[in-house]
């Protein structure tokens, strides 16, 4: 039988992530919709009966929750410093991420420099972004429209003469709208692509920028002066082929199927061929606004076969599971999962 986690099994992140977990449904129970209040009440307490080994956590952030609201009751003189963290918490904006974070904090916990850290000001200060698990498409005032796919952050620059796209954190889709006197560029920190075409993916990362070009062309140039060897400075790249863009120049990838590429895009999929579960897990992971636990080494051998929903995690867990019937899938509540090897 697969070992069931308990208190003492977990470590720091994945008690962060439960306490995150609770501290969201405490944060609804004493909203001012009196539906979610109920919704998340009969959530929150099925989830406490069916997981008792956790409930010494939920007993810590409901005493910091209870007594934040003894603070906010007090004269201003007395909460000064506690202020911050409840200012938020009765706007009509769902749950507030300023008071969970305050919350946890007063219980011990230490996500502040865990929330800066992921979101760092270049992301909460871009012109656009998107969350984790979220995918949107904006239309620019020009008529080019950008598919933002899970966390994702771009600043829009444009003039006169041009157009550019600062592409801070994410991936996105790009479709130009043609406008032949002002060019189209994304900037990354290795490089810049240039649009002589019509659509592209472009997914920046800190070591790398991924270009996949859908339609027609572009002209990716690297940063890097002198290059490395084995690399380039500046390549056309067209329909179908792919490549990344580094610290050390331009390196070309195996081509890409272009089929698969906007299906996965349209249908917010993971279209695997043969692809390591752990790789699946990955990308799983990424836009999951959880934990996904698992050890590499374990699974490190495991290939599936499959088009995964990235929009809908319990769904995928589901999908693995049935492919995959030597796994172990363990769900705490919305938010953690535990993927093992059965015994």
């Amino acid at each position: 039988m697969p070992h069931q986690p308990t208190s003492n099994d977990l470590d720091q992140d994945q008690e962060l992530a439960i306490a995150e977990m609770i501290s969201d449904w405490l944060i609804q129970i004493n909203s001012d919709d009196a539906v979610e209040q109920q919704s998340a009440q009969d959530a929150y307490q099925q989830w406490k009966t069916e997981h008792p080994q956790y409930l010494h956590i939920a007993q810590k952030l409901e005493m910091c929750f209870a007594q934040m609201q003894l603070i906010q009751q007090q004269p201003s003189s007395n909460k000064t410093v506690i202020q911050p963290l409840l200012q938020s918490k009765k706007k009509k904006t769902g749950k507030s991420r300023t008071t969970k974070y305050g919350l946890l904090l007063l219980a011990g916990f230490t996500p502040l420099a865990l929330y800066f850290q992921q979101n760092t000001p270049t992301y909460l200060l871009a012109d656009i972004r998107s969350k984790t698990g979220e995918w949107r498409t904006e239309t620019l005032a020009d008529g080019t429209q950008i598919t933002l796919k899970n966390k994702t952050a771009l600043n829009i620059h444009y003039s006169n003469d041009q157009r550019i796209i600062e592409l801070v954190i994410g991936d996105i889709l790009v479709n130009v709208a043609p406008d032949p006197s002002r060019p189209f560029s994304v900037l990354v920190d290795q490089g810049s692509i240039r649009a002589l075409g019509t659509k592209f993916s472009v997914e920046y990362q800190i070591d790398h920028t991924d270009l996949i070009m859908l339609e027609s062309k572009v002209l990716a140039r690297s940063s890097k002066h002198p290059i490395k060897d084995g690399f380039v400075q500046e390549r056309q790249v067209k329909a179908g082929e792919r490549i990344y863009l580094t610290h050390d120049g331009i390196h070309t990838m195996p081509n890409v199927d272009i089929q698969n590429i906007e299906y996965e895009w349209k249908n917010q999929t993971l279209v695997a061929e043969e692809q390591s579960l752990t790789v699946v897990l990955d990308q799983l992971n990424q836009h999951h606004r959880g934990n996904i636990y698992y050890d590499k080494k374990k699974l490190a051998n495991i290939n599936v076969t499959a088009v995964v929903p990235l929009n809908n995690t319990e769904n995928a867990m589901q999908l693995l599971q049935n492919a995959l019937p030597q796994l172990s899938i363990k769900h705490i509540g919305g938010y953690i999962y535990w993927v093992d090897l059965s015994e």
